[in-house]
């Protein structure tokens, strides 16, 4: 892990680029507390001094520990390491059952407050317009929250080009706009955080693939229509 990131993130600063790496802690060891801050370890010691831009996946932990603990000792472990890194909180799960409101009193106990901004649409099909106007209501109530008016809102552009009939690789979704970052917090930003082609999962337009398995198909489906 330490090697793959610092390669990844040394490239980029050799290339004048901004690497985005999107984590997900549940492939630490373990769900322990101790987990996590080991697999965290070898996250920040790639990263070094370098920039980059860092999203924290939310899973729910089958173990012991709780999201809290996970989103927490990412946020704590991150800032105190990786100074050059950028981080944000993925609230996407959480916008699937909870308004803005609920979704920003939950990321205050995540520690939101020490971070960059909040990701949504991570691996969604949600429609771009959708996801913009939820980002910036999520941001209007953060700042009450937490007091800070310069947090950032990215959403996940990769596959919310238009409505999609289904969630699981839908046949008709299409690309959404490509990595749009400005400096205005006021409005959402738009990454591609989930690379085109990646299956959700033995569902939809790919039955037989595996959840995080590259699907060529998938990929030109995504690009159906574009010039």
């Amino acid at each position: 892990m330490r090697a793959e990131v610092h390669a990844y993130v040394a490239d980029a600063a050799r290339l004048n680029r901004q690497p985005v790496l999107v984590l997900d802690p549940l492939t630490a060891l373990d769900c322990s507390e101790a987990g996590y801050a080991e697999w965290f370890t070898e996250v920040t010691e790639g990263i070094e001094a370098h920039r980059a831009l860092v999203v924290l996946k939310d899973k729910e932990c089958e173990a012991e520990s709780p999201r809290t603990t996970m989103m927490t000792v990412g946020v704590r472990n991150l800032r105190a390491a990786a100074p050059g890194a950028m981080v944000f909180l993925d609230a996407t799960q959480l916008a699937r059952k909870q308004d803005p409101p609920g979704v920003a009193r939950t990321l205050a106990t995540w520690s939101v407050k020490e971070t960059a901004g909040v990701a949504i649409n991570v691996g969604e099909h949600t429609p771009q317009a959708v996801a913009d106007r939820y980002g910036i209501e999520l941001r209007q109530t953060l700042a009450v929250t937490t007091g800070r008016r310069d947090l950032y809102v990215v959403a996940d552009s990769s596959r919310g080009g238009v409505a999609s009939a289904d969630g699981c690789n839908p046949s008709d979704a299409r690309i959404g706009s490509y990595e749009v970052l400005s400096d205005n917090p006021e409005t959402t930003q738009h990454l591609w955080l989930t690379t085109p082609g990646i299956s959700d999962g033995p569902c939809g337009s790919a039955p037989a693939s595996k959840p995080g398995q590259f699907v060529p198909e998938l990929a030109t489906g995504l690009l159906a229509g574009t010039p």
